[in-house]
């Protein structure tokens, strides 16, 4: 750690992002490829929290890629889940003012 910065924020709004992002992570791992992998970086500023998570799971078709956080959604009726998680994100992370 290169230097420690006090993050201000609403603790159980972070957690309910990160926690319904890596949930799906896990949700759609591809098993099958060789290498499956769930990536979280952070980089905190005095002024900006980011977090990006990256994975090599099923994707999400293009088709339906404007439409993951509308609520309820799901991609298929295999999709596993309420359709909630995604648009819960959403709008937590307008809530935090984020982007």
């Amino acid at each position: 750690m290169e230097g420690h910065v006090e993050l201000l924020s609403d603790r159980v709004r972070v957690q309910t992002i990160v926690t319904n992002i890596l949930s799906n992570a896990i949700k759609y791992m591809d098993l099958q490829k060789q290498n499956p992998f769930i990536k979280i970086a952070t980089q905190i500023t005095e002024e900006v929290c980011d977090i990006r998570v990256e994975d090599n799971g099923t994707g999400i078709s293009p088709a339906y890629q404007e439409k993951i956080f509308d609520l309820f959604f799901r991609a298929s009726d295999q999709a596993q889940g309420t359709g909630h998680g995604l648009f819960i994100v959403k709008d937590t992370i307008d809530w935090l003012k984020g982007v």
